[in-house]
């Protein structure tokens, strides 16, 4: 706090130590965010599966009924998927504002405990912004941190498996691209995280 510009350099095994500290005051709505984004990517990987198999139906000349059974579970799987999606953004914003907030409360009181010289050399607008701005777009980044970073890759993941199921050497092919696209995107990252500081 007292060098903004002053570069700091945080371990994995910090960042670790940090999300350990205040995630583990929500055990039940990490489980929750856990089951429900599990279930919300399964239901994204069987529903292109469903339509297959409804396609593979109709041009076979399967009979009506069965092809309706199938455009039904499709939209029933569907629906459900957004029912769940919502739901996933639901508790990972209540994990987010309940997690920041004991960040921020911790804040507060580290802030208040220190000496008189501290709070001379800083204004109580900055003080308001690093407790509260900071923390917000902490905040804002572990919610989209989870639904899409981890997300996606838990869904990427899902997909090279059922393609594995289908041709192990697309598979191959994609997970090699997909090693590399990350292996890209985190070098820029680094470049990107260097010019922004």
């Amino acid at each position: 706090m007292n060098n903004p510009a002053a570069k700091t350099s945080v371990s994995f095994r910090e960042y670790a130590r940090f999300l350990r500290r205040y995630l583990s005051r929500r055990v039940p709505l990490v489980l929750a965010l856990g089951v429900t984004l599990l279930v919300s990517i399964s239901l994204q990987i069987i529903n292109p599966q469903i339509l297959r198999s409804f396609i593979d139906n109709a041009r076979a000349g399967a009979a009506d009924s069965l092809l309706t059974r199938l455009a039904l579970i499709f939209i029933g799987v569907a629906v459900s998927q957004q029912l769940i999606g919502v739901l996933v953004v639901f508790i990972t914003e209540n994990l987010g504002w309940a997690s920041t907030n004991d960040l921020r409360l911790d804040l507060a009181r580290h802030t208040l405990g220190l000496d008189m010289s501290f709070h001379a050399a800083h204004t109580p607008g900055e003080m308001i912004e690093r407790i509260d701005g900071d923390v917000m777009a902490l905040s804002n980044f572990f919610s989209q941190f989870i639904l899409q970073v981890f997300g996606n890759l838990l869904l990427v993941a899902g997909i090279l498996l059922v393609l594995l199921r289908e041709d192990w050497r697309i598979s191959l092919s994609l997970t090699a691209f997909v090693a590399l696209t990350m292996f890209v995107l985190l070098r820029l990252a680094n470049i990107s995280v260097s010019s922004w500081e």
